[in-house]
């Protein structure tokens, strides 16, 4: 899964490839949507800052290091007002802000299938060295959907209308983490909470 602005991506995986890509409103009506998904891997903190694993994956990525929000403290995600928000913690970006709601969504959705990914730090582990140009880039999209390809997720040249492309990529990816860990084979930067790969 991986959060746009007007909702969730998913793609789903069986057998490892690629079986279904769709949208939905809220994470709720994913939880519902998919009750025989083994892993649902999503692209948002689990688990309130400040995090070892924000840390552990700005690392991990290297020169994709500002892709990595770290997390505010869970009183400050609990707010609905930026202003309010910056004043109680003065380094907060409009970006992060933007993803409180969707954290709180997934916080009230998590059950023992959800786990935390963020799509650079797969990115980076399904190539082994880093990525040096961003997925809104033609070189930065076409290497990472190599990577999905040499893994055999192939993503089809036609997808449903409205589908945002670097969302695309991201869910896959996120698919990619959801089926190593499923098979027991991810692994995790921070003590946790965690984000797996």
């Amino acid at each position: 899964m991986d959060g746009y602005r007007r909702g969730w991506v998913a793609v789903a995986l069986e057998d490892g490839r690629f079986a279904s890509a769709s949208v939905f409103r809220d994470f709720a009506e994913v939880c519902a949507a998919l009750p025989g998904a083994e892993r649902i891997a999503v692209d948002i903190p689990i688990g309130a800052g400040p995090r070892e694993a924000d840390d552990e994956a700005r690392a991990f990525v290297g020169p994709r290091w500002p892709s990595v929000f770290p997390t505010p403290p869970g009183d400050i995600v609990a707010l609905d007002d930026y202003s309010e928000a910056v004043r109680r913690h003065p380094s907060l970006s409009r970006q992060s802000f933007a993803l409180f709601r969707k954290i709180r969504e997934v916080g009230e959705c998590v059950d023992g299938r959800v786990i935390e990914v963020h799509p650079e730090v797969s990115f980076r582990a399904l190539k082994g060295a880093y990525l040096e140009e961003p997925k809104s880039t033609w070189n930065g999209f076409m290497e990472r959907r190599a990577l999905l390809s040499a893994a055999g997720i192939e993503l089809p040249d036609a997808l449903p209308a409205g589908l945002p492309l670097p969302d695309v990529l991201d869910a896959a990816v996120a698919a990619w983490s959801a089926t190593r860990h499923a098979r027991g084979e991810a692994q995790r930067l921070g003590p946790g909470p965690s984000i797996w790969y």
